[in-house]
Formats: C-alpha cells, sequence, structure tokens
C-alpha cells in the first residue's frame, strides 16, 4: 500500500455533519474513494473546503485497518482548481458530465491494491481529465465561449483512449477505401464510416455530416489537446453523434447521464 495519493475529484457524497466521501481519479487511471473528515468545512474557524468537483489534490492516507473497506486522508493539499469554471453555467454542466462520465468508465481500486510501481500506469483517462479541465477553465473567462468544440473534442479523445475509436479509412460493410468524394456516415453497428451505396436504410444513418466527422476524427488521433481552442469542431449534432456512439459501444443508457442534456 502507499500512504500518498493525487488525483482529481470526480464526485462527493455528505457523510455526516461534516464530512465527506469523495471519489478520485488518480493518475494511473483508477479511482478511489477516500473519506475526508471535517472535508465539508464550517465548525468553529469556518474553515474552507478545498473539495470541489474537478480540484486536482493530494492526499496523505492514514494507515488502513485490517477490515476496514474505506481509507480515510490524514491531510491533503490543493494542487490545482480551476476558477472561471464555477461562475460559468454551460461550462460548470460541462465540467460535471466530463467528471461523470470518466467516473462510469475507470476501474475502482482499493488503497490496498496500490503500490509504487503502477503509480502511473493507464494513466490515459487522468491525462484526457485534466487536459480537458484545464482548457475548459482558460476559455471559460469568456462569457461568449462555444463549449461545443470542448465537448466534441472530449468525446473524441475519449474514443480514441478507450480503444473504440471508428475506422475512418475503409467503409465498414465493403472494405472500400473512403476519400474526401465519397458519401459517408458513422455506422454505430459496425464500428466505423459506411458509403451510402453500401447501406440499405440510409433513413438511419447522418450522411450531412459524414465527411466533416471524419476528417474530425482523423485531426483528432493525431493532434495534442491544446488545439481545441483554435480547430475544435463546434456542431452540436457532431456531439450528438459521438456521445450515441459511445453509449451504444459501451451499453450505456444516455438517459442515464443528466449532465449531457443540461450542458448541450
Amino acid at each position: 500500500m502507499i500512504d500518498k495519493v493525487e488525483g482529481i475529484l470526480l464526485n462527493k457524497i455528505p457523510f455526516k455533519d461534516r464530512h465527506l466521501i469523495g471519489r478520485l481519479l488518480l493518475r494511473n487511471g483508477t479511482i478511489l474513494s477516500i473519506l475526508f473528515f471535517g472535508g465539508r468545512g464550517g465548525g468553529a474557524k469556518k474553515k474552507t473546503s478545498l473539495l470541489e468537483v474537478g480540484h486536482l489534490l493530494q492526499v496523505q492516507l492514514a494507515r488502513a485497518k485490517s477490515g476496514t473497506q474505506l481509507i480515510a486522508a490524514k491531510e491533503w493539499v490543493l494542487k490545482w482548481q480551476h476558477q472561471s469554471i464555477r461562475y460559468h453555467y454551460k461550462s460548470f454542466n460541462l465540467m460535471a458530465l466530463y467528471s461523470e462520465l470518466i467516473g462510469r468508465l475507470a476501474v475502482e481500486t482499493s488503497a490496498l491494491d496500490l503500490s509504487e510501481k503502477d503509480a502511473t500506469q493507464g494513466e490515459g483517462l487522468f491525462i484526457l481529465l485534466s487536459n480537458a479541465l484545464f482548457y475548459l477553465e482558460k476559455d471559460s473567462s469568456d462569457k461568449k465561449t462555444n463549449l461545443k468544440r470542448h465537448l466534441n473534442y472530449f468525446l473524441g479523445k475519449l474514443l480514441f483512449h478507450l480503444g473504440i475509436y471508428p475506422e475512418r479509412t475503409q467503409c465498414a460493410l465493403c472494405g472500400l477505401p473512403l476519400g474526401f468524394e465519397n458519401d459517408i456516415a458513422l455506422s454505430f453497428t459496425h464500428g466505423g464510416f459506411v458509403l451510402r451505396s453500401e447501406v440499405e436504410r440510409v433513413e438511419e444513418y447522418n450522411f450531412t455530416l459524414g465527411q466533416d466527422l471524419c476528417a474530425f476524427l482523423g485531426f483528432l488521433s493525431h493532434s495534442p489537446y491544446r488545439l481545441v481552442l483554435l480547430e475544435g469542431l463546434d456542431k452540436s449534432d457532431v456531439a450528438d453523434i459521438l456521445f450515441s456512439y459511445l453509449c451504444y459501444q459501451l451499453s450505456l443508457n444516455r438517459n442515464d447521464f443528466k449532465s449531457y442534456f443540461s450542458t448541450i
């Protein structure tokens, strides 16, 4: 067992009068639930809580007792916090969606299972979320900013990290190579783009955004996250297609994600 962890707070649950149970996305891409005594702040000294969703925390863990299911925090330090997101309604909803998605997809762990050697193994989800929050914070100071590109960028990168990126070089039905002159659409059931000529029921597919979506995903596959502010695709229909594709591939019910519908 290691005695110190660092992670992003995904969500928190009040516990008794002043305590919290927080779920942290660790640097190795797993989730650790921690009991924070006095984490809600307040008390005689009117202490301010540092435990807000999206904050990066370094936590000193108490020694786990035999048979305990939940590890407690001995002390914690704030490593990074957002300032603008909390005052921008749409940005805050988008951060909630990021946290909700990662919270459903990352694997739970326990402090007893953690060791120094795997502290950063499998860190793809952590890097994705930390980048997404950093650039969302950077853009949220502008009240007129278009956040659709942030959502599109995040969803595309998430597909990449999860290994369910759509096939975009050849038709998923016939295997013919795809070019910019082709009329194509993303097929959920076949996990890639398909030619209109190979589809029996055209009304089931969105061919209007086919080429834009295919080019966007190709751009995402080799581009660093910082370009979200410069070259992101800001069409809401793209987010809807990517989110629906993600839910289909992972057998998730999109209606369970309440934060998604308050974001789009």
